[in-house]
């Protein structure tokens, strides 16, 4: 039973040596994740894969949303007071900025408590329906999370603004240790409105709310937000295909340290492919020479990363998933360039799969520094999870959309590390 309250288990849990891997490496290597909040991270990447920003659009009819042109009449400033009050102001702060002229960033920040909030789901449809109108309006959210949360309430969270994170739109940023134990904030500033809020942490139904749209005050919280800006940290980089540059300036970096020391890929990495088995794919799919060139050069880059790792003594460990002749019929697997947002798949024949398969492998079983795992029920079949340890983790989605995001938030991607290899589908 000791060791049960060390790991945080039941008897139950560590019933098999399989069951007591996971809680005991987690213990050793100083994580200490139960298994609520590994569960819990797997759901969030799980939610990342199968996400689909086309199906959502269509569930939720963004394309049909009209952005309001009718002027709403909002006081100059106005006083509102408990859980019901801050609902309200923060609507007619949406309201406010979505019928705005103003099309610049607007910012929004609370460590207000939220299950009272959460409650109420009429509320909270409103809320993302405002949401979502300013980002169909084109307004960038410069959005700063309040991190001290229980673990398994950030990762809901997190996973509930899925949606908002795949369009691009959204700035994510995160302010480190404990701002305050006692009072607690709410700021949203657009160009033309402002919301600011405060209560005492345990007494929410007494907090008071103050929107104004006066232009003195709303420039001064503006200063405010950007004063809290200066203080906060990236929770990720977001990368779109706008952002092509500033990704591969990002995998050039991997060689200067930030090695790739786990990686789970859907497909088959870029390490071992030939010029002459890349230029058979590119013709077989109708690349065009520009297609064929930057393919090219992203595999030329991953493979000097990967020599120039291997120099330092650095290990890499990878996971592929175990793909069969006989699955080829379903789906033929895609070379792995999601970086390059080339807009389509390049895809392997069978044959040309297995080649690309044994030249991995003979690299791998020449080099001691390199494992490979080939897992016959992969979990992710549209991303793939760059890890190097300590430092980020880079989640490469590839379609619906085309999407990157590099974590540097600890407690994050500490929890992605930390989950044992291979991972298998449910």
């Amino acid at each position: 039973m000791s060791v049960c309250h060390l790991l945080g288990c039941t008897a139950q849990d560590l019933a098999t040596p399989e069951q007591i891997l996971q809680p005991l490496r987690s213990y050793l290597f100083g994580t200490h994740l139960s298994k609520e909040q590994l569960e819990a991270t797997r759901s969030l990447l799980s939610h990342i894969d199968s996400f689909n920003l086309e199906d959502y659009i269509k569930a939720i009819r963004f394309d049909e949303l009209k952005v309001p042109s009718v002027p709403f009449l909002l006081p100059q400033q106005k006083y509102y007071y408990g859980v019901s009050g801050q609902q309200q102001a923060e609507l007619n702060f949406l309201k406010a900025a979505v019928l705005s002229k103003g099309t610049g960033p607007v910012f929004l920040y609370s460590d207000m408590e939220m299950a009272d909030m959460a409650e109420d789901k009429e509320f909270s449809k409103k809320w993302m329906y405002g949401l979502a109108l300013l980002l169909k309006k084109g307004v960038k959210l410069q959005y700063v999370h309040n991190l001290n949360r229980p673990f398994d309430e950030l990762m809901l969270g997190l996973e509930s603004l899925i949606p908002l994170y795949m369009t691009g739109q959204i700035e994510p940023y995160y302010l480190s240790g404990v701002q305050n134990e006692v009072f607690q904030h709410i700021y949203r500033v657009s160009d033309s409105v402002a919301l600011f809020g405060e209560s005492i942490h345990g007494y929410h139904e007494d907090g008071w709310y103050h929107v104004t749209a006066n232009k003195e005050e709303v420039a001064r919280y503006r200063r405010e937000a950007d004063h809290i800006l200066g203080h906060a940290h990236s929770l990720m980089d977001i990368y779109q295909e706008k952002d092509t540059e500033s990704l591969q300036r990002f995998i050039r970096t991997i060689a200067n340290g930030d090695y790739i020391t786990e990686l789970i890929s859907s497909s088959l990495p870029p390490y071992g492919m030939t010029t002459a088995l890349m230029e058979e794919i590119c013709r077989e799919n109708g690349c065009t020479q520009a297609e064929q060139d930057k393919v090219l050069n992203y595999i030329n880059l991953c493979e000097e990363n990967l020599q120039q790792q291997l120099s330092a003594g650095i290990p890499l460990t990878i996971e592929i998933p175990d793909i069969r002749e006989e699955d080829f019929e379903k789906e033929s697997p895609a070379l792995n360039l999601s970086p390059l947002f080339l807009g389509r798949k390049i895809s392997y024949s069978p044959a040309q799969y297995r080649r690309h398969r044994e030249a991995l492998e003979k690299q791998v079983s020449a080099n001691e520094l390199l494992s490979l795992t080939a897992n016959p029920k992969a979990a992710f079949r549209n991303m793939d999870i760059c890890i190097s340890k300590g430092k980020w983790v880079w989640i490469s989605k590839h379609s619906h959309p085309n999407i990157h995001f590099v974590i540097h938030y600890s407690k994050l991607r500490e929890a992605i590390e930390n989950m044992i290899l291979p991972i298998y589908e449910e």
